[in-house]
């Protein structure tokens, strides 16, 4: 009986059989396999599957307590398609990181885009921030400070959070200036300090969410916050076209009757 050892072909059109290289090497059958080519598309979605996943875990667990087998579990691939797209979990928490400030900031302008007054935009922001903190900004917040307090990659992901910080400023400085050029924000509003001031009041506002040491409700912090910002950033409100700017919100109609703003001058 021939010793001769034989392969399993693969199946029909998976691959071409390229045969022995030498007469003394009879039994061994070479192949080569077509991987099936994957389109970029499909590639974004399988990389956002996966950063989704990761963020549900490190939200509900924590950095440190989630596992790539828990993120693989939450997105229901494989380990090894998991560690195709990101070889460790401090690079998925990086990739998660960066891709999470982009997407906040791109839903931040869609919610301002339009040809609003400045206090229309304000409030909008405000009720963004005020919307998002209990499931979104608080949640990923915590992670990112427990992440920073291991210093596992904390230059890059602090470095990430200043660009952040300065994007956000950048933008409320801008929107501040437009506001005194226009004369809906008071004329001797100094617009870089105040962007400061109300970014360490958002930010403030995160930290104690995280550290559980809010003890107002949610309406009554926003209320607040809206004064500050009318009484300390607007102008006195003049004439019938202003207030059509800043009655166009419905909190901002329940703040002009229950007369927080002052009276309105014709």
């Amino acid at each position: 009986m021939s010793q001769e050892r034989f392969t399993r072909l693969p199946p029909r059109g998976a691959g071409r059989i390229l045969g022995p290289r030498s007469q003394n090497e009879r039994s061994l059958f070479f192949f080569e396999v077509r991987v099936p080519k994957v389109s970029a598309e499909h590639e974004q979605r399988r990389r956002q599957q996966i950063l989704d996943a990761a963020l549900a875990c490190f939200s509900r667990r924590g950095y440190h307590a989630t596992s790539m087998e828990d993120i693989v579990r939450e997105a229901g691939l494989s380990v090894g398609a998991l560690y195709t797209y990101f070889p460790s979990k401090e690079e998925l928490f990086l990739a998660l990181a960066d891709t999470h400030a982009e997407h906040t900031l791109r839903r931040l302008e869609r919610v301002m885009a339009g040809e609003w007054g400045l206090a229309e935009r304000l409030e909008r922001a405000l009720d963004f921030f005020f919307d998002t903190l209990d499931d979104e900004i608080g949640p990923w917040s915590r992670v990112v400070l427990e992440f920073l307090s291991h210093g596992a990659g904390g230059n890059a992901v602090a470095e990430l959070e200043r660009r952040r910080c300065e994007e956000r400023r950048a933008w409320l400085q801008e929107l501040l200036e437009s506001g005194v050029a226009s004369g809906e924000c008071r004329a001797d509003l100094d617009a870089r300090a105040t962007a400061d001031l109300l970014l360490a009041l958002s930010d403030g506002l995160v930290m104690h969410w995280v550290g559980g040491r809010l003890a107002a409700p949610r309406d009554e912090l926003k209320r607040a916050f809206r004064i500050l910002i009318w009484h300390g950033v607007l102008a006195e409100a003049r004439g019938p076209s202003r207030r059509s700017a800043r009655s166009k919100h419905p909190a901002v109609e329940a703040t002009l009757a229950a007369g927080t703003l002052g009276e309105l001058q014709p």
